[in-house]
C-alpha cells in the first residue's frame, strides 16, 4: 500500500475518473444512480485515494462497489423488515442479485467473490419475502372482494 498522497497529477486524476465510472457502471445496470450517491461514490474514492488504496486500481474499484451494494442491501432489507415498503419489486432484488453474482464472477479477490455471493443470497432471500409478502396480499384481497360461499 502507498503512502498518503496529497495532490495528483492529471494522469492520475483521470484514472480516478476511470474508476469513478468503472463503479458506476457495475452498480448502474439495476437503476440510474441519483447526484447524491454519485458525490458519495467521488468523495470516498478520493478519501481511498489519498489514505494510499492506490497502487491497485482494480482493488479500489472492487472495494467501492462492494460497498455501495452492501450498503443497499442492508437499507433495503431494513426497510422490509420494518415492513416500511408500500410495493416493492421482487424483480428489482433479483437483478440486483443477479449483477452481485456477476461481480463475484468478475472480481480479482477472493474476499470479494465471497462478499458478492453472500450479497447475491441476500437480495434473493429479499424477493422471496417480497413475493411471499404481495401474495399474501392478492390472496387477502381475493377474499375480501367475493363473497364467503356457504
Amino acid at each position: 500500500m502507498s503512502h498518503s498522497k496529497t495532490t495528483f497529477s492529471d494522469l492520475e486524476l483521470a484514472q480516478l475518473d476511470s474508476v469513478f465510472e468503472s463503479v458506476c457502471s457495475k452498480v448502474k445496470p439495476v437503476g440510474d444512480l441519483d447526484e447524491d450517491t454519485k458525490v458519495a461514490i467521488r468523495r470516498r474514492l478520493f478519501v481511498l485515494a489519498c489514505n494510499g488504496m492506490w497502487d491497485d486500481l482494480a482493488a479500489l474499484r472492487d472495494h467501492l462497489v462492494l460497498n455501495l451494494t452492501r450498503s443497499k442491501a442492508r437499507n433495503f432489507a431494513r426497510k422490509v423488515a420494518k415492513g416500511s415498503l408500500a410495493l416493492c419489486d421482487p424483480n428489482e432484488c433479483r437483478q440486483r442479485s443477479m449483477m452481485c453474482d456477476r461481480l463475484a464472477l468478475e472480481s480479482s479477490s477472493a474476499i470479494a467473490r465471497q462478499r458478492y455471493c453472500d450479497l447475491a443470497k441476500t437480495w434473493l432471500a429479499i424477493a422471496v419475502q417480497l413475493e411471499r409478502r404481495l401474495a399474501l396480499l392478492d390472496e387477502w384481497e381475493e377474499k375480501r372482494r367475493s363473497p364467503e360461499k356457504a
